[in-house]
């Protein structure tokens, strides 16, 4: 449900307004009656909203999103234990979340920025992708309102991710955010940046 340039076939569909991909194949499923929710669809769809929409806190929660989950929950998935599970992590996950929190960089006006290189994730015994719950509990410290993170690839390209806690924070352009958010920052990441804004729209606020 993210913009992106990477078109992956020749049919790509994209719902910006969806909170999460779950909910846009659940759209799917309930208007193609040639299509059957089996309870263990429904129970992994169910877990991408809950994880997508922070447990429905998230701006693009919408009432369509609650009837999506209310369909799920009709078939008889436990929702209790899915959301059990879904809080779950590792201890290596739970180091890097608490080592996250302890270096991001915040700047007076809420702004947050922090860097995970590939030899950060090897001394954790993490892979990429994994880093991701870190990336996520960063919008849990109050002081912070947006934030950037920047990831090294296995190939040293580097995922950048922006978030925001509303909506509102994440509609800046983006040469503002370079200057409010990575003021601090190694001249590569600015660079790094500015290089992302001659191939990505300015309102696009996830990088990939």
């Amino acid at each position: 449900h993210h913009l992106d340039e990477d078109q992956l076939g020749t049919i790509n569909w994209v719902d910006t307004h969806a909170s999460s991909a779950s909910e846009m194949v659940w759209d799917l499923v309930r208007h193609s009656p040639q299509l059957q929710l089996t309870k263990a669809a429904a129970t992994a769809l169910y877990a991408g909203i809950i994880g997508d929409t922070g447990r429905f806190l998230y701006d693009l929660t919408t009432a369509r999103t609650h009837q999506a989950a209310a369909d799920l929950l009709a078939t008889g998935i436990d929702a209790a234990a899915i959301g059990r599970q879904e809080d779950q992590f590792p201890e290596n996950v739970g180091r890097l979340i608490g080592w996250a929190l302890e270096n991001v960089k915040i700047t007076d006006t809420g702004a947050g920025s922090l860097l995970i290189t590939k030899a950060l994730l090897a001394q954790f015994g993490l892979a990429y992708g994994e880093e991701q719950r870190a990336v996520g509990n960063i919008g849990k410290l109050a002081s912070i309102d947006r934030w950037v993170v920047f990831t090294e690839r296995t190939d040293g390209s580097y995922r950048v991710e922006l978030r925001g806690k509303t909506k509102k924070s994440i509609r800046w352009p983006f040469n503002t955010v370079v200057a409010a958010i990575l003021w601090q920052a190694a001249p590569w990441q600015i660079m790094l940046l500015n290089f992302m804004l001659l191939k990505r729209n300015l309102h696009r606020y996830k990088v990939s």
